[in-house]
């Protein structure tokens, strides 16, 4: 019985993942979450950094540049939430708007089955898209940082703790959505 169970969940789980991977749905936010938020930290790490620094001209208020750092990387979830909770949400619309979900019940008719894919599904989505995330924010940040002679703090526990929340946060969108 637990054999045939579990059968049917690698057999859902991979029907799940041939649906969301061989569409360009996801790729297609993932290149537009690097863009958004690769600009986005762009942007505030310069206009950061420089103020930081006091490279601004005028008489621009100077920042402290003590936790600049996670604050820039955390760029990646405070604009970036909303493409994992597309990805979660699409992920149960498509099925309707395409009308896939009668063959996958038809394929799989226990309904906990198939959520229990689409949730394994999900979290692999959210895992991806969190990394995407976090390289979109981090590497423009860091090296703006770095190019104002400003600590990147990627040698700090703290920092790679931070990280790793941020892909778990992205995760947890991807199943709220």
């Amino acid at each position: 019985q637990f054999g045939t169970v579990a059968m049917s969940l690698v057999d859902a789980t991979r029907s799940e993942s041939t649906k969301q991977f061989t569409t360009s749905m996801w790729w297609v936010l993932a290149i537009v979450l690097l863009a958004y938020v690769g600009f986005t930290a762009a942007v505030l790490g310069f206009v950061f950094a420089a103020s930081a620094t006091g490279a601004l001209p005028g008489d621009a208020p100077q920042l402290p540049s003590d936790g600049l750092a996670p604050i820039l990387y955390s760029t990646a979830t405070a604009v970036g939430y909303v493409f994992p909770l597309l990805v979660g949400t699409l992920m149960v619309t498509t099925e309707f708007r395409h009308k896939t979900l009668t063959p996958t019940f038809l394929a799989t008719p226990r309904r906990g089955l198939v959520l229990w894919a689409k949730l394994m599904v999900g979290i692999v989505l959210g895992a991806v898209f969190g990394a995407v995330g976090i390289v979109a924010s981090v590497v423009p940040s860091a090296a703006l940082l770095s190019g104002y002679g400003l600590d990147t703090e990627l040698t700090t526990e703290d920092t790679w703790a931070m990280l790793g929340r941020m892909v778990l946060a992205y995760v947890l969108w991807v199943i709220i959505g």
